[in-house]
């Protein structure tokens, strides 16, 4: 990727798809069940408003506007909205188009802001879903990253595993551009 001039369109979709994938909810209808418009939303709360702040900027840069506001948890915010127009522009910023390698970069990017964690030399992004373990492996892959899939009896601690020493994980932080790349680069002198 990094000989690869990054589509910064495709990047968002893909942070987008990553954040709702690691701590977001997306209810949409299914064909054949009934649902009530209430019952369709979006929504991506965490505890770290810098990572919400910039899901914020990514989501305006898709031409949706939708407003920090206070989590029914103690300290924590979201993202959030009900509205029919909006749910359709961020399925298809996320489904509609074909995955590129800045969408994959992107993903990478969300999901590691998301339920990524980087401690010595373990990096790890987190997550129960195998599909979504898979999918980091294999975007990984495609950009030139090796990880692991690691599965435990407590689905909590299920996750990707990036293999290699600090040095690639430093690598894999610096180019995936994410709101806490910043942080951890800043924590190691980089």
């Amino acid at each position: 990727m990094n000989r690869t001039k990054i589509e910064w369109a495709d990047y968002h979709r893909g942070y987008l798809a990553g954040m709702t994938d690691g701590d977001g909810t997306f209810k949409m209808p299914v064909p054949g069940r009934r649902y009530r418009h209430s019952q369709w939303y979006w929504r991506v709360a965490l505890r770290d408003e810098y990572i919400l702040r910039r899901l914020r900027q990514v989501l305006r840069r898709l031409g949706i506007r939708i407003p920090i506001r206070e989590f029914s948890v103690p300290g924590m915010v979201k993202l959030e909205t009900r509205r029919a127009a909006l749910l359709k522009k961020i399925y298809d910023a996320i489904y509609s188009k074909p995955i590129t390698l800045s969408y994959e970069l992107g993903y990478l990017a969300g999901i590691f802001d998301a339920e990524g964690n980087w401690h010595k030399s373990n990096l790890r992004i987190y997550n129960s879903k195998e599909s979504i373990r898979k999918r980091v492996v294999i975007y990984g892959y495609d950009l030139g990253f090796t990880f692991s899939i690691e599965d435990y009896p407590s689905e909590k601690a299920n996750g990707a595993r990036l293999v290699g020493d600090r040095y690639e994980a430093i690598r894999f932080i610096a180019s995936i551009r994410s709101a806490k790349s910043k942080k951890y680069l800043k924590e190691t002198g980089r």
